[in-house]
């Protein structure tokens, strides 16, 4: 390694950078643009000497101007009309000069300003603005091309990242010099990638990357990341920016919760107006809004320039935007030129870059081709499909608007040879085995949740589990585990292997051998909840086991991407362990120990999910709700008796957005046991109430003691609505609040009835839960109140609460 990075940290520091440019992504033929024949003029920033997007230049003393584009430029058309320019742009002092002054150069430069975002204007009557607004909005079915079109296009993506340095630096620091002097000369990371897209209104959308080159990296995994930034078009009604929504300014409720201000008109070459607007957040709106301005073309209210810019705040890092929009064919606006600058001072463990991290992205769409010929044959629920690593992807070189530059170039060299030298692409691994909950540990990889488990009953569960890496086989698998539990004494062990049959439709068979303690009455669902939500706590409740010997073997496909399916069977030795707190009859202990083989099918499906397939697998995109699960399981084995029975159960839960800035959910669960059953095979999972401070679980009822109740049949809703709290405020400090209403309805057949409890007449609570009140890292903590009323009110008032840590996991 050069002398040069000796300063840095060595590969410590290329590894910290590296991991959180992927935890961002969660967590792409050119040809150059003709050549004018007028004189071309470039306005850059005189004190960063970046180019100045999107200003307003008048020629002479009349309306009639232009804008310049993405890169700061703009044409000068016949010099004999008029012998000065007026420029102006938001943020900028505004500056006047004459045209022979620019006979010796093709630069301007202006001179930034500090804008409030308080500031306000006055105007008699009605603000000019809202009328034009009001039309942009009006006219948005047609100027918005995934409306009104269907179209194909290429994109160039080319995203560099450096830091953001001074000038100078302070002598005595030679760490910091060797980063100054290598931070001048390259960037730290450049990432280019070449997009095929394909729209057919409303709603069917592909995109393909179909090349890429990532300094570093011999996989160029993360290419996709600067198509994932920001929108396609801004006429969305939530602009996403990275995880983060945010209500577009040109919608009904975006009049009612942005000020907007005109602040130029231009008549422009052709003899059309352009309006010049800026936007910013109302002061006392609870919206997550953005900053930026507009130039919106008269007579057909279509955008030709948008910047937007989150607010400081609002995000872990700060993220604008810029898109310049072309009119094809004199009908359809279309996107042309987007630029992407994101801002990263912080890592997500809270440790400082020596200087901001800066992500510079462009790119230019060509190619564009309106109303091709295409069908819903051509789409399916893949939106986003990577293939740059492919062996017989394009070379990125074939698609270059642009040549590298010197600083680019000197990118590759370098950095490339410190990827081969450091392994850089065993990040794309880490990654990979993360999202599964294993950290790769060369020929094995480490199941995370075997590590340490807890529930009322065991105590702390300790343990330890173990897969074989593809670095053995890329075709199967084999895994054990073992875990102790140390208040309850057992030990629990198991092995696993899984054939992958086909990756791509996740076809899988797998047999599993245990001996393990599972919660009485529990009914689960096929990929029911990601690794990071808050109903994982749900197990820490559980106080009533039974020890299972089981043998299962399964198969699982996923034949449409929105459908996910397994079929399954296991034959299972159960012994319950305590006596059920269900039973009403003191003399009914513990149930008695059965043997069973179950047969049976899980399904999950997603009606309207979009997904990303990459090396990461087949990844769901945002708006993956509604979703609906479904248990199929026929039974039969010997207690006491002969058994035979047959299960099903139901769940639906989707999410959705109440106002600007207010969300909700709901979630239905139901099921149903019919036959000849034990006490064990009653559902009665119900509740997650702790006698001390527990831990807040969605989903579950929170002042029901866990095996409570007991039912055949069951039926149980839950909605919740979430508030945002100062979105505007300054500081860290942004609690949210979410309120919660549960309920629900329970039997038992005629075999059961009297001899357990059930909640035939409805159970009822509500609760409050104030989120993000503490952060540390990407952890974030609250607290929860629940209260219990209704037939099922407990007789001693204290006992009808329930208070409840909250843990969550995010940015």
């Amino acid at each position: 390694m050069p002398t040069l990075f000796k300063g840095l940290g060595n590969t410590e520091f290329w590894h910290r950078t590296i991991v959180w440019l992927f935890i961002l992504q969660v967590i792409l033929p050119l040809s150059p643009t003709a050549a004018q024949s007028s004189q071309k003029i470039s306005i850059i920033d005189a004190s960063t000497q970046e180019a100045v997007a999107f200003a307003n230049i008048q020629f002479g003393d009349q309306q009639r101007g232009t804008v310049s584009d993405i890169n700061g430029q703009f044409n000068i058309p016949d010099r004999s009309a008029f012998d000065t320019l007026h420029i102006s742009c938001l943020g900028y002092q505004p500056s006047r000069m004459a045209l022979r002054d620019l006979s010796a150069q093709s630069t301007i430069q202006l001179t930034p300003v500090h804008i409030e975002l308080s500031e306000v204007r006055i105007f008699p009557g009605e603000n000019p603005a809202h009328r034009i607004i009001r039309q942009v909005i009006n006219q948005r079915p047609k100027n918005n091309p995934d409306l009104n079109t269907s179209y194909s296009c290429l994109v160039y993506h080319k995203m560099t990242f450096a830091m953001e340095m001074p000038d100078t630096l302070p002598k005595g620091d030679e760490s910091l010099r060797q980063l100054w002097e290598f931070n001048k000369d390259n960037h730290f990371l450049l990432i280019e990638s070449v997009s095929a897209k394909k729209h057919l209104p409303p709603k069917h959308s592909h995109e393909r990357i179909i090349s890429g080159r990532v300094s570093g990296f011999r996989e160029p995994s993360i290419a996709v990341l600067p198509s994932q930034l920001q929108p396609f078009t801004f006429y969305n009604d939530y602009i996403q920016l990275l995880e983060n929504e945010f209500l577009n300014p040109l919608t009904t409720q975006g009049l009612r919760n942005y000020r907007f201000l005109l602040e130029d008109t231009l008549i422009d070459t052709s003899g059309d107006t352009i309006f010049y607007i800026s936007y910013a957040p109302r002061k006392n709106s609870s919206i997550k809004g953005l900053k930026g301005s507009l130039h919106i073309h008269q007579p057909t209210w279509g955008l030709k320039t948008v910047t937007a810019a989150t607010l400081e705040g609002q995000s872990p890092f700060a993220l604008s935007i810029k898109q310049n929009y072309y009119r094809h064919n004199q009908e359809q606006w279309f996107p042309e030129q987007l630029e992407t600058r994101l801002r990263i001072e912080k890592t997500l463990t809270g440790q400082s870059f020596p200087f901001p991290l800066i992500g510079e992205g462009k790119s230019m769409v060509t190619a564009v081709k309106l109303n091709p010929e295409l069908s819903e044959k051509d789409f399916s629920s893949v939106q986003l499909s990577d293939e740059s690593g492919q062996v017989d992807a394009p070379n990125i070189e074939n698609y270059r608007y642009r040549p590298l530059t010197a600083r680019d170039s000197a990118t590759y060299h370098l950095i490339d040879s410190l990827g081969r030298a450091n392994n850089f692409d065993r990040f794309i691994g880490l990654q990979k085995e993360l999202t599964r909950g294993y950290l790769p540990m060369g020929l094995f990889n480490l199941n995370l949740s075997k590590l340490m488990d807890y529930n009322q009953y065991e105590g702390f569960k300790p343990g330890v589990g173990l897969q074989t890496s593809e670095m053995l086989s890329a075709n199967f698998s084999l895994e054990g585990f073992y875990s102790r539990s140390l208040q309850s004494r057992d030990n629990n062990y198991g092995a696993e292997i899984i054939l992958y049959l086909n990756p791509d439709k996740e076809q899988e068979w797998s047999l599993l051998a245990e001996k393990d303690l599972h919660a009485t009455g529990a009914a689960n669902f096929l990929d029911g909840f990601s690794m990071v939500s808050d109903e994982r706590f749900r197990r820490f409740a559980v106080e009533t086991v039974d020890l299972s010997r089981q043998v299962r073997t399964a198969y699982a496909a996923r034949f449409v991407p929105r459908l996910k399916t397994e079929w399954f069977y296991k034959y299972l030795d159960t012994q319950p362990i305590i006596p059920y707190s269900f039973n009403l009859n003191a003399s009914d202990t513990t149930s008695r120990s059965f043997t069973s083989q179950e047969t049976g099918m899980l399904i999950k499906w997603q009606p309207l999910a979009k997904f990303a397939d990459s090396n990461l697998g087949l990844t769901p995109l945002k708006n993956e709700f509604p979703t609906v699960w479904a248990n199929f399981t026929y039974g039969s084995g010997r207690s006491d008796k002969p058994l035979e029975y047959f299960s099903m159960e139901t769940q639906l839960e989707n999410s959705f957005r109440l106002s600007p800035s207010i969300t909700g959910a709901v979630r239905l669960t139901g099921g149903h046991l019919w036959g000849r059953h034990t006490p064990t095979h009653l559902y009665s999972a119900f509740g997650t109430h702790n006698n001390l401070l527990g831990f807040e679980s969605r989903y579950s009822l929170a002042t029901m003691r866990p095996n409570e109740f007991a039912a055949n049949s069951f039926a149980l809703l839950f909605l919740r609505t979430t508030i945002p709290t100062r979105i505007h405020q300054p500081g860290g400090f942004k609690p949210t609040i979410t309120l919660s209403t549960s309920g629900g309805w329970a039997d038992v057949n005629k075999a059961f009835s009297g001899r357990v409890q059930t909640f035939n007449k409805g159970y009822y609570e509500s609760g409050i839960y104030f989120g993000s009140l503490f952060k540390q890292l990407f952890f974030k903590y609250g607290l929860a109140v629940h209260y219990r009323y209704g037939p099922y009110r407990l007789p001693k008032e204290i006992d009808n609460w329930s208070f409840k840590i909250g843990l969550e996991i995010g940015l």
